[in-house]
């Protein structure tokens, strides 16, 4: 199989939040979010775990934050492919809707040198 990714993936394992709501309704409450593992993230993408049904070419609202140092981002994401894991959990892989912000590009590549 040919890996067709545009740039390199930092490997992480921390936890991220997710929802599957993309535009709350102020008039509304909104779900609480979902928990999943962040594995891995580049400039257009990124691969999480979760125990959670997803479909492909759904939008999700994603919910990063790389360290204690750093406040989160929230971000937009299209479903791209899911996969079964060895634990019954799935592994997602969500291209971004839009781009990291800059800071983020630096944080991203910070990251990848403490590894």
């Amino acid at each position: 199989m040919r890996d067709t990714r545009c740039g390199p993936r930092v490997k992480l394992d921390i936890s991220m939040a997710y929802s599957f709501e993309t535009f709350p309704q102020a008039a509304t409450k909104s779900a609480p979010p979902r928990w999943g593992t962040l594995l891995d993230i580049s400039q257009r993408g990124l691969c999480f775990k979760a125990h959670d049904h997803f479909f492909i070419q759904r939008v999700i609202s994603l919910f990063l934050k790389l360290s204690h140092q750093t406040s989160g981002i929230r971000m937009l994401g299209k479903i791209v492919w899911t996969a079964t894991d060895w634990d019954g959990a799935t592994r997602v892989g969500v291209q971004f809707i839009g781009t990291l912000p800059s800071d983020w590009h630096k944080l991203v590549a910070e990251v990848q040198k403490e590894k």
